[in-house]
C-alpha cells in the first residue's frame, strides 16, 4: 500500500502547500523546514513552499536571512508571490532575487518616493507572470525581451506610468483581461483613463476595477467616457465613488454585469442608510445590471447611521434572483485585511488608506 512518503514530488508540493496556506502565520516556516526532513521526497517541495513568498523591502532581519537562503539553493524557485518596496531595497537585490527564479505568478512593486528602470525587471521575472501589481513610478524603455505574454491582470496608480511604458505593456499581454486602476490625485495630478493603450485594450477587458482613492469631479467624466469602450466587461469592482452617482457610473456600460462590488463609498456625513440603499434602488434600473447575478456591498462601520432601505434593496434584489451580501466592516475586519496586506495588494502609508484589492 502507497503511503505519503511515496507520493509524487507535485503531488506532495500540493499537499504541503494546503497544509500550510497562510502565508502569515509565523510557524509557517517552522512547520516546512520539519516538513523537509521527514523524508528525502518531501525535501524539495518543502523547500519550494518555503520559498514561495518573498516580500522585501523593509530591511529586516527576516528579509536578509530569506535572500540568503535563497542564494543557497541548488535549484531555482517557483515564487507564488514576490513583493518589493522598492524605495528601501536596491536594484541589485531585485537582480539577486531574478536569478534564483524559476516562475514567478505574482509580481508586486511598491514605490512612493523614488524612480524605478525597468531595465531591473530581467526577463525570468515576467515570463510566466499573470498577476502584476505595479505601483512605481518607472523610467527606461521596455526591451523586446519583456514580454508579459502570460499577464491576465494588471493593478496601476492611474497617471503614474508614462504612456510609453503603459503601450509597451498592453501590447505585449494578450491575455490581459482584468484591470485595476487607482486613482490618486495626491500621487499624480496628471491623470487621463482615457489615455490611448488603456481605450484600445478596454473592449478585451472583462473586469474592471476603480479604486477612487481622492475623490474628484473629473473620474465620474473621465469613466463617462472609458467604460462605453468595455464591451465585454461582465465584473465591475467601485471603490469610494460618491453615492449620489451609482446609477451614473453604471449608466454608460454597454455590457451586461454578472458581478458589481461596490465598497468604502463617498458620504457626506448627513447622508442616511435610505439615501445610499435609495440610490442603489435606482441603480438596479441601469441596463448594465439587467442580467446582473451577485452585488457585493461593503459599507464601512460607522459611515451610516440606520439600517433603513436596505430591506427594499434586498427585497428588490431577490426578486430579480440577485445574490446580495452586505455587511459592515468592522475593526476585527480592518485587523484581518492588514494581516493579508502582501497578498491582497492592501498597504498603509503615513496612516492613510492606500488600498487596492487584487
Amino acid at each position: 500500500m502507497a503511503v505519503i512518503q511515496d507520493l509524487p514530488p507535485e503531488l506532495l508540493y500540493h499537499i504541503l502547500g494546503l497544509a500550510f496556506d497562510d502565508v502569515f502565520d509565523r510557524d509557517r516556516s517552522t512547520y516546512l523546514r520539519r516538513s523537509s526532513l521527514v523524508a528525502r521526497n518531501w525535501t524539495h517541495p518543502a523547500v519550494q513552499l518555503l520559498n514561495a513568498d518573498f516580500k522585501a523591502g523593509l530591511q529586516d532581519p527576516y528579509s536578509q536571512a530569506q535572500l540568503a537562503r535563497l542564494e543557497q539553493q541548488a535549484e531555482a524557485v517557483r515564487f507564488e508571490c514576490l513583493s518589493f518596496e522598492i524605495e528601501s531595497v536596491t536594484s541589485a537585490a531585485l537582480t539577486r532575487v531574478a536569478a534564483r527564479v524559476e516562475r514567478v505568478r505574482v509580481l508586486e512593486l511598491y514605490d512612493y518616493r523614488g524612480l524605478l528602470d525597468v531595465q531591473v525587471l530581467e526577463p525570468r521575472l515576467l515570463v510566466g507572470l499573470q498577476a502584476f501589481v505595479f505601483k512605481v513610478s518607472p523610467t527606461g524603455t521596455f526591451t523586446d525581451q519583456q514580454r508579459f505574454t502570460s499577464l491576465t491582470r494588471l493593478s496601476i496608480n492611474l497617471g503614474q506610468i508614462p504612456t510609453h511604458l503603459l503601450t509597451s505593456m498592453v501590447q505585449s499581454a494578450p491575455s490581459l483581461t482584468s484591470l485595476e486602476i487607482r486613482w490618486s490625485e495626491a500621487l499624480c495630478r496628471n491623470i487621463d483613463m482615457c489615455c490611448l493603450p488603456l481605450l484600445s485594450h478596454a473592449p478585451r477587458l472583462r473586469h474592471l476595477g476603480v479604486d477612487i482613492f481622492t475623490p474628484s469631479p473629473r473620474v465620474l467624466p473621465q469613466l463617462s467616457r472609458f467604460l462605453p469602450h468595455c464591451t465585454a466587461l461582465n465584473s465591475l469592482e467601485l471603490h469610494g465613488m460618491k453615492v449620489c452617482e451609482a446609477e451614473e457610473f453604471l449608466r454608460p456600460l454597454p455590457s451586461q454585469l454578472a458581478l458589481l462590488t461596490t465598497a468604502e463609498l463617498d458620504i457626506d456625513w448627513w447622508d442616511s442608510e435610505t439615501k445610499v440603499y435609495g440610490a442603489f434602488l435606482a441603480a438596479l434600473s441601469a441596463p448594465a445590471l439587467g442580467s446582473i447575478r451577485r452585488w457585493r456591498h461593503e459599507p464601512w462601520e460607522g459611515s451610516m447611521n440606520s439600517e433603513e432601505g436596505k430591506a427594499e434593496w434586498e427585497a428588490a434584489c431577490a426578486e430579480r434572483g440577485i445574490e446580495k451580501w452586505a455587511q459592515r466592516s468592522t475593526a476585527r475586519d480592518m485587523d484581518e485585511k492588514k494581516s493579508a496586506k502582501v497578498q491582497k495588494g492592501d498597504f498603509e502609508i503615513g496612516g492613510a488608506r492606500e488600498t487596492w484589492r487584487m
